[in-house]
Order: C-alpha cells, then structure tokens, then sequence
C-alpha cells in the first residue's frame, strides 16, 4: 500500500496492512486548507466604498445623516427671517 499522506504511515498486522493517520496533524491540514480558501474568497473593499456602504446600508448612519439636512434646513429658514 502507497503511503496517503505525510501525516499517515502503513504498518503491517497478521490479516492485512493497516494505515494509521495522526488524526491531530490531519485536521490541522484539512482546516489550514479551508480557511486559506475563505481568506483568498474575500474582496477587496476601499475606504470609500466602505464609507458608502456604511451610508447606504447601517441605519444609525443613515439618520444622522437626515439630522443633519434637518438641522441646516433650520439654519436656512432662520437666515429667511432676518431678511426684509
């Protein structure tokens, strides 16, 4: 029998050869494999556009931004009531 991996090695018995994997070592390879995958799977994201999805998308952004147009409406229709 060929060997599987680096992490597993043939022995012999009196039936048949058996093959015994350092089950630490393989789940190690098998979640340094999965996560490698995740990481390369990510975009890239500016600080722009995450400023803008910050803006378009996360509520308490999104009224600060309205308290703020109402605040400088205010402005502008108390500079109308100086005006003759």
């Amino acid at each position: 029998m060929k060997r599987i991996a680096l992490a597993c090695r043939q022995t012999s018995s009196k039936n048949a050869d058996v093959v015994k994997c350092n089950l630490p070592l393989v789940r190690i390879l098998i979640l340094l494999f999965f996560t490698t995958s995740l990481v390369l799977a990510q975009d890239v994201i500016t600080l722009d556009a995450a400023v803008a999805r910050a803006t378009k998308f996360y509520p308490s952004v999104q009224v600060s931004l309205e308290q703020v147009s109402a605040a400088s409406a205010s402005v502008a229709l108390a500079r109308t009531a100086y005006l003759p």
